[in-house]
């Protein structure tokens, strides 16, 4: 949605880097890595230039066992699998239209290719999940994660408590979708699950375009 095919847009790129949510979202990611997997080698990057990162935020970090379940043990296995740690380098990138400086961890921002994997699920801060969330938290440092919810949550003078589903256009949501871009975020992958975790939907492309496609469903 709104975008070429993987294969299509990783041409040319030397690296990329997968990043996913964690173990407090039922994405099935280790469904989903082989399939994109296939698109970046089709596109000419090497397997070994492919990083897969777990993009927690402000989760506690995830250790082995949790790693194996969330991307798949073969896939655990076979690549690097890095996440979201507060002592990393990170990258300024700008300051959002809203105040917000992002902050991008470096093990992100110097691979030249990048996609999220996640779902639309209801979500107190942003309405729902997904999208531009792989970003801000998911990736940047205590700074850019310190401001954004304080200027921005729910919490906030300017918003409804509590945030209703349906109302995605809210600050945090939007200055999410700016930072993913300012990172240069290429692409989002969402599943849509039943209540057995089943997947009965995947959108993925443009960061804005198919989490609003992704939502409508969900």
């Amino acid at each position: 949605i709104g975008t070429p095919r993987v294969s299509e847009m990783a041409k040319g790129r030397k690296s990329a880097c997968i990043l996913v949510d964690d173990l407090t979202r039922p994405t099935p990611a280790s469904h989903v890595i082989p399939f994109i997997l296939e698109e970046l080698v089709e596109a000419g990057i090497d397997e070994g230039s492919i990083l897969i990162f777990i993009a927690h935020g402000c989760h506690r970090p995830m250790h082995g066992p949790d790693k194996a379940k969330k991307v798949g043990l073969e896939i655990a296995r076979n690549f690097p699998v890095r996440q979201n740690e507060m002592d990393d380098a990170f990258i300024d990138v700008g300051t959002t239209s809203f105040g917000v400086p992002i902050q991008v961890n470096q093990w992100v921002a110097d691979c030249e290719f990048k996609i999220g994997i996640g779902g639309p699920y209801p979500h107190g801060t942003a309405v729902f999940s997904g999208g531009g969330k792989i970003i801000v938290p998911g990736c940047c440092s205590h700074l850019t994660n310190r401001t954004a919810p304080s200027e921005l949550g729910p919490l906030g003078k300017d918003l409804p408590q509590p945030v209703k589903a349906g109302q995605e256009m809210i600050p945090f949501r939007l200055n999410a979708e700016e930072a993913a871009r300012m990172a240069g975020l290429d692409a989002t992958c969402l599943t849509i699950l039943n209540n057995a975790r089943e997947v009965t939907g995947l959108f993925i492309g443009d960061v804005v375009e198919a989490h609003r496609a992704s939502v409508e469903v969900a």
